[in-house]
């Protein structure tokens, strides 16, 4: 389960843990698609097996890649999660 914590994050709980991942400081232009980059991001890395935690930050930077351009149309290329994951807290 995740769980947007406005402004700041997002919460992640599984059976056996929890996890916080902050938001990048990329300011925020269209919110439109941010939750559909974010629930694409998080369904293809737990389908690929990708650790809980890698795939907890990549569904953020997906969100984060999207907001940060208008019209809900990211370029969510490797180098551009990439960005995002360098904007990041280590949270």
């Amino acid at each position: 389960m995740a769980l947007a914590v406005d402004g700041v994050g997002n919460a992640f709980a599984w059976p056996d843990g929890d996890l916080f991942v902050p938001l990048s400081d990329t300011p925020t232009v269209d919110t439109t698609g941010a939750g559909d980059a974010f629930v694409a991001a998080l369904t293809a890395g737990l389908l690929r097996g990708v650790p809980r935690e890698r795939t907890a930050r990549r569904a953020v930077a997906a969100a984060g890649a999207t907001v940060g351009r208008p019209g809900g149309r990211p370029e969510l290329t490797d180098a551009a999660i990439a960005a995002q994951l360098a904007r990041m807290p280590a949270g």
